[in-house]
């Protein structure tokens, strides 16, 4: 496919999306921001948007969701957006790709998911030769799935299939109707089938391993021409991690709006869950998430064999902020 061709089938794709929260007041700078997760960790980016975080910052965001961390980060790599929300696999891949692709904040560095499977599944072993779903080839929900299968001694493909069926409320669905056995899966989906009577087979979180779960990447180029604009969505981001730790009423309207659950002790357990032990309140990204997404594919990718970590991040945004005092400011409430 040609660039030319390539761009207007972007276009029109991104045309095509509901774009959620863009305001209409002439004093806020508008950007369009990508979301991969319709799940709680998007929780952040949401409360943001609807209480107002962003405004106050001076923005006006349209969200957009698009399914898989590495799609969404390709709309910012075109500029059709300007900020990805999503695993920071994504920047990573990108950037071994070739893209001037960078995370600049990472809120969750582990793996915020869990393999859930048809409780027939009673060990590890039984895997062999089963189909387990994930969102999309090179996401959170692959990496996390493939690096369990390794510590079995199972080979991706070759012992299990892996699905790539576009979100979470899809592997959930998938594996109501019997079309896969498992799947990598985050709350409140994962709760919920919690509650339905599927096995959790293994909290990913568990592996010990730190990892870019949830983080915000860009473009340096657009750091470069827009740094106080990536730096007033990262203070609303960081506001609003504070925020809704604070407001549990309050995101737990939110979560249910944007996940479309209704359950409330669904809700209520995934709240607790990713308030307190996955949010970030300083989510500085390090090194050691890039080494680690790194060295899964570095055995097929020989771009990836790099040991120029810090070329992959962007801590000085971060840093700014700390040194201007805000994070303490939000901490005295």
């Amino acid at each position: 496919m040609s660039q030319t061709v390539r761009f207007f089938v972007v276009a029109f794709y991104l045309l095509s999306i509901p774009v959620l929260s863009f305001g209409q007041s002439k004093d806020l700078t508008r950007i369009r921001v990508s979301y991969s997760s319709i799940g709680a960790a998007s929780l952040p980016t949401w409360v943001a948007a609807d209480a107002g975080i962003f405004n106050k910052h001076g923005l006006d965001v349209g969200l957009i969701y698009i399914g898989g961390g590495p799609r969404a980060m390709s709309t910012t790599i075109a500029n059709e957006t300007q900020i990805t929300q999503g695993a920071g696999t994504g920047s990573i891949l990108a950037k071994v790709g070739g893209a001037d692709t960078v995370m600049f904040a990472t809120l969750v560095n582990t793996t915020p998911q869990s393999l859930i499977v048809h409780p027939d599944l009673r060990s590890p072993q039984d895997l062999k030769g089963k189909k387990l779903g994930v969102t999309r080839f090179g996401a959170l929900s692959d990496f996390g799935v493939r690096k369990y299968l390794q510590k079995i001694n199972l080979e991706p493909e070759k012992d299990v299939a892996l699905l790539q069926l576009g979100g979470l409320p899809e592997i959930l669905a998938a594996l109501q109707s019997g079309a896969i056995h498992g799947g990598a899966l985050s709350s409140p989906a994962l709760t919920k089938a919690k509650h339905l009577g599927y096995k959790e087979l293994m909290d990913l979180g568990n592996l010990g391993i730190q990892y870019p779960g949830l983080s915000y990447m860009t473009t340096e180029a657009y750091i470069k021409t827009h740094r106080p604009v990536v730096i007033n969505f990262l203070k609303a981001i960081v506001e609003s991690t504070h925020s809704l730790k604070r407001n549990k009423d309050f995101t737990i309207r939110v979560l249910k709006k944007y996940t479309k659950m209704d359950e409330p002790a669904v809700l209520d357990e995934t709240y607790e869950l990713f308030t307190q032990r996955y949010f970030r309140l300083v989510p500085t990204p390090s090194v050691e998430e890039v080494k680690t997404v790194l060295d899964q594919i570095k055995d097929k990718d020989p771009k990836a064999r790099t040991t120029d970590y810090d070329s992959f991040i962007r801590t000085d945004l971060m840093r700014e902020i700390e040194q201007s005092g805000f994070i303490k400011t939000l901490a005295k409430g």
